[in-house]
């Protein structure tokens, strides 16, 4: 971040170049960008009309606010703001879809398509809202590995020790999940880079 402060398009620029790195990766295999809050505070950065005054973020603030201004509420703005940013950086491999708040992704009765930050009746997103709502359910919210029943949350794919995580207690872990044929579902936590013991 220069002069202190986070440049918009820099973040977008890691964003598509770790998606591509994800395509690259999965070869023919589909990858699903879920929404989440993250969309949601840059939705609500641009709203706020913060940008203006920015001068590092004045350019695509302006190119992403005008986007969002044009749809017709802003459930959806907040669906493309994101997306239609990240295209500004570059071209997004065929692979890489982006799901709505309103999509459904099931996989053997496990859906997918749920980052986990909302909760039923407009309360925030927890393990057991999650169930409530949706039964088989895979979330990634808190960065902490949970289970409950058929309701999982995954760990975090970040750093552990970012800024303002500093001098607190923090249960974050790296940890992932694989969903077998037939509906098996199994976390995998990694622990200083390793998922599996050694042979």
């Amino acid at each position: 971040a220069r002069f202190g402060k986070l440049n918009l398009k820099d973040e977008l620029e890691e964003y598509y170049d770790v998606l591509c790195e994800l395509s690259k990766a999965m070869k023919k295999g589909n990858i699903f960008v879920v929404p989440s809050n993250h969309d949601n505070f840059i939705y609500r950065y641009l709203a706020s009309g913060e940008f203006i005054r920015d001068p590092i973020n004045a350019v695509i603030g302006a190119d992403l606010f005008k986007i969002g201004a044009m749809c017709r509420d802003p459930a959806e703005a907040m669906n493309v703001v994101v997306e239609e940013g990240i295209n500004k950086i570059g071209e997004l491999p065929e692979n890489i879809n982006f799901l709505r708040f309103e999509d459904d992704y099931k996989i053997w009765g496990y859906q997918f398509a749920n980052h986990g930050h909302l909760g039923h009746s407009g309360g925030k997103g927890s393990i057991k809202s999650q169930e409530e709502m949706y039964g088989k359910t895979v979330s990634a919210h808190t960065h902490s590995p949970e289970v409950l029943r058929n309701a999982y949350v995954l760990g975090t794919s970040s750093r552990l020790d970012l800024s303002y995580t500093r001098g607190q207690g923090l249960k974050w872990m790296a940890a992932n999940l694989v969903l077998c044929d037939g509906g098996f579902a199994q976390l995998l936590p990694i622990i200083n880079g390793k998922w599996k013991m050694k042979e």
